[in-house]
């Protein structure tokens, strides 16, 4: 939120695989996935829970994970 790291993002999209896993409240999924198809339109995206998503929902945030994972061998 306080700064920019549009030319990072862009500079590794599509070189390394990164999963971003989203937060689904306030009103803030929209505007990053808005975000990310500019800056980094290479990378996935995962929505889930509020914040700590891997301790709320700890089985479906392991398999995305492990899907992504999969991706990468």
């Amino acid at each position: 939120m306080f700064a920019d790291y549009s030319a990072e993002a862009k500079m590794i999209d599509g070189k390394i695989s990164v999963l971003n896993v989203l937060s689904d409240a306030d009103g803030w999924t929209e505007p990053a996935k808005v975000w990310l198809a500019s800056n980094a339109p290479n990378s996935e995206i995962f929505v889930l829970g509020l914040h700590m998503m891997f301790w709320e929902f700890p089985d479906r945030f392991n398999a995305a994970l492990d899907e992504f994972l999969k991706e990468e061998k």
